[in-house]
């Protein structure tokens, strides 16, 4: 009894008497306000130890059926039972865990490579110019059984585990950018990294160096992968009467395929079911070309597409381009500036083709630097009037355009995480991109000309927050004047991370302007969604000059339950849109809204994000409630990026 009552003391007694055998030259440290600090750096230093010499030995031949016993030093092997032994003793109570966490952090294999807030290739530059000897790929489990959880959570973990089929290791390999016998290309390696985690399928991806002992010239690369759960749904459930219901696999048989498969019903329509089906194969013969073929059948629409599509994945990319056809039969509603609608029955056909060269300007192993050369010529054919509506029917006119492209891209990115992702490694583009398009198109029975220019830069500031800005100004040429013409201005700023204690914060913040020159009657700014603010939903409110301001505070929160972790956060949005000429007037009609909400989103399944959130408008229009509440299922934000593109018109937002 004495025993098991004084048992745990001794323990901790223990316990801290080894933190300072290990490590800790005296007991005034412990008094001062460093020891958590060193506790986690005595930790990682042993961890990060064990583990490199694992990485030797799974990379070097001379080694390869030794012992892990004979190349750890009995310091290494007694320090690992420490911290073992300390693990599942503070497992016992909640206390003792709190304490565990509080001074012990786990050594992540996955991300604990490189330093976060640095430029992705610096790491690589250590081994610039050694061969590659041997390429080999780990997998690690998508989710890591907690001792905590109780044995029946134990086997459900494990039972998902078991039941995923990983990344077969030639659809890891075929999506780098180097292979055994190449000379280490920081950059690439960096584009290698990248491009792995961009991957739907893929939660995160490390490839690690490891210098041989043999021969300084030469590397063993390790990559490291974790996948997604690969399977998904999405649901939309407007009413009792109306939805429909998605699942998908992303990563089908470990190939990186994508299969989807949606079933649509509305029982106020005439054709109450239908389906939707959807096959992605990408990479095809290990040339980062995608294929994706569409066939839907449902009471909205009737669509058939076809796509080819290879895109510049990395600075060494020099084709890019596109192959598409459409054809789709669809009912639509449309609303004019006076309020009439109508209905429309659509049927057309379009296709897409396009091209694009890179050419190296000033790249060097940190970061590319091209010009990059385009054309597009796109056709689409009205088979059928929507409508006796010639307002209506100007919309929707039949035409060819062609489009061509000089752009100017430099680019490199640096690795951070805690921004649009969870915890997951996030790699953030750095760089400018400065392009001029001009064209032709003769829609609406007349030949006209197109020309528009767009610049944008990002920095990584001092204070490691970031900065964006793009600034474009275009529009077609007819009979001597401008029209469809549209400029704008997008700025996006987010802070660097702040630590409050356990607290994580970063504040965001977002300005655009746009207007329109000369546009269709139909061809009105809003201030619905995602280009203005966030909640509204409003057809009253259009016009043809805008700003909007959307401000919001994030608070990530570290527990996560059951794998999903959260994010909760409170906003501010604020818009001024102006229907008259602005050359003449320049009165706006205002409106903001208020809230806050919470993200929560587990990085190991290919779903999208859940969101929660209240709103409150002080003013609104006649068709909306000051009041918002909704539960939505939403995509992960993306960062604005500096690659070459596909050469396009201008759109009005």
């Amino acid at each position: 009894m004495l025993k098991k009552r004084y048992g745990h003391f001794f323990f901790w007694i223990q316990t801290l008497f080894l933190i300072l055998a290990l490590g800790f030259p005296n007991a005034k440290a412990i008094a001062s306000d460093m020891p958590k600090k060193k506790i986690k750096r005595q930790y990682e230093k042993v961890v990060g130890s064990i583990q490199k010499k694992k990485e030797e030995m799974l990379c070097s031949d001379s080694i390869k059926h030794a012992r892990l016993d004979s190349i750890w030093s009995e310091r290494d092997k007694k320090a690992l039972c420490f911290y073992d032994s300390l693990k599942t003793k503070s497992d016992k109570n909640f206390f003792t865990r709190q304490l565990h966490d509080l001074i012990i952090v786990k050594k992540d294999t996955i991300s604990s490579k490189k330093n976060l807030d640095e430029n992705s290739a610096k790491y690589f530059a250590n081994f610039q110019g050694k061969q590659i000897r041997e390429v080999r790929i780990i997998h690690e489990d998508i989710f890591s059984i907690d001792s905590r959880e109780g044995s029946t959570g134990q086997r459900i973990v494990k039972l998902i585990n078991d039941s995923h089929v990983d990344s077969k290791e030639k659809t890891v390999t075929r999506n780098v950018f180097f292979k055994k016998g190449d000379i280490v290309s920081p950059i690439l390696m960096a584009n290698s990294e990248e491009h792995l985690r961009e991957l739907p399928y893929i939660n995160n991806a490390n490839i690690i160096c490891i210098e041989s002992r043999d021969d300084p010239n030469v590397v063993d690369v390790l990559i490291y992968v974790q996948d997604n759960f690969s399977y998904g749904a999405n649901m939309d459930i407007s009413s009792p009467t109306k939805g429909d219901v998605q699942v998908y696999n992303q990563n089908f048989m470990g190939w990186g395929h994508k299969v989807s498969l949606k079933y649509l019903y509305n029982s106020s329509e005439k054709q109450k079911r239908g389906y939707e089906a959807e096959y992605t194969a990408r990479n095809m013969f290990s040339s980062f070309t995608d294929l994706r073929l569409l066939y839907a059948n449902s009471y909205e629409m009737q669509k058939l597409d076809a796509q080819v599509f290879k895109g510049f994945v990395s600075s060494e990319s020099q084709v890019a381009g596109e192959l598409r056809y459409q054809q789709i039969f669809s009912s639509n509603q449309l609303t004019d500036i006076k309020g009439d609608s109508v209905e429309i029955h659509q049927e057309n056909r379009y296709a897409d083709s396009w091209l694009a060269k890179s050419f190296d300007l000033k790249s060097d192993a940190l970061k590319s630097h091209q010009l990059i050369i385009g054309g597009r010529f796109s056709y689409f054919e009205q088979l059928k009037d929507p409508s006796n509506n010639e307002s209506f029917n100007a919309l929707f006119p039949t035409k060819h355009q062609f489009l061509t492209s000089i752009a100017v891209s430099k680019r490199t990115s640096y690795r951070t995480n805690l921004i649009y992702g969870y915890g997951i490694t996030e790699d953030i583009p750095i760089g400018k991109y400065c392009e001029i398009i001009t064209g032709y198109d003769d829609a609406y029975n007349k030949d006209r000309l197109y020309m528009h220019m767009f610049y944008s830069q990002s920095f990584q500031l001092k204070s490691k927050s970031y900065l964006y800005f793009g600034a474009y100004v275009g529009g077609f040429w007819s009979s001597g004047q401008i029209e469809q013409g549209v400029a704008g201005l997008d700025v996006n700023y987010f802070t660097k991370l702040f630590k409050i204690g356990r607290y994580q914060f970063r504040q965001f913040a977002n300005f655009s302007f746009a207007q329109g020159v000369d546009r269709l009657d139909y061809e009105l700014l809003n201030l619905n969604g995602d280009y203005g603010i966030r909640d509204m939903n409003s057809n009253m409110v259009y016009g043809k000059q805008k700003f909007v301001l959307q401000l919001e505070n994030v608070h990530y929160h570290k527990r996560p339950i059951l794998g999903f972790k959260f994010a909760s956060y409170v906003f501010g949005d604020f818009g001024a849109i102006n229907n008259d000429d602005p050359s003449t007037n320049f009165t706006f009609d205002k409106y903001a809204e208020v809230g806050l909400g919470v993200r929560i989103r587990n990085e190991a399944l290919v779903f999208n994000t859940i969101e929660l959130r209240i709103g409150y408008f002080p003013v609104v229009p006649d068709d909306m409630n000051q009041f918002i509440y909704k539960a939505l299922s939403t995509t992960k934000s993306q960062f604005k990026d500096f690659r070459g593109r596909k050469p396009k018109i201008l759109p009005l937002r």
